[in-house]
């Protein structure tokens, strides 16, 4: 009996330890006035300059920008932020997500809306 405590402890502390579980795979960002192909590079392009970011993926259907990160790299509500604020832009939602970005992407395609 013992060892099944044991082992669910330490389950359990796994699972709450946020230094134990990976950082999320990819950020989801609804964006305000992104309107045209020019306002979608222009994202991109400052996403791509942030180091670790592995994979940028614009909808502009569903003015969404899907941002991967490379291992456990990852960049906080401010910094994303900031960089749309950079870009001249605003940003409605951050959604963090485990999934990949191109399921991600996938998945816009498909109709998805951020909530």
């Amino acid at each position: 009996m013992t060892w099944i405590a044991s082992l669910t402890l330490s389950s359990l502390l796994w699972v709450s330890n946020p230094s134990l579980n990976p950082p999320p795979a990819s950020v989801v960002i609804d964006i305000r006035g992104m309107v045209c192909a020019f306002c979608a590079t222009s994202i991109e392009d400052k996403f791509k300059e942030v180091k670790g970011v592995q994979k940028v993926l614009v909808d502009f259907k569903n003015r969404v920008v899907i941002v991967g990160f490379e291992g456990d790299v990852t960049m906080s509500d401010q910094e994303i932020n900031a960089l749309i604020l950079d870009a001249g832009y605003t940003q409605r939602q951050i959604i963090r997500s485990e999934e990949s970005p191109e399921a991600l992407q996938k998945k816009y395609a498909q109709g998805f809306k951020t909530p």
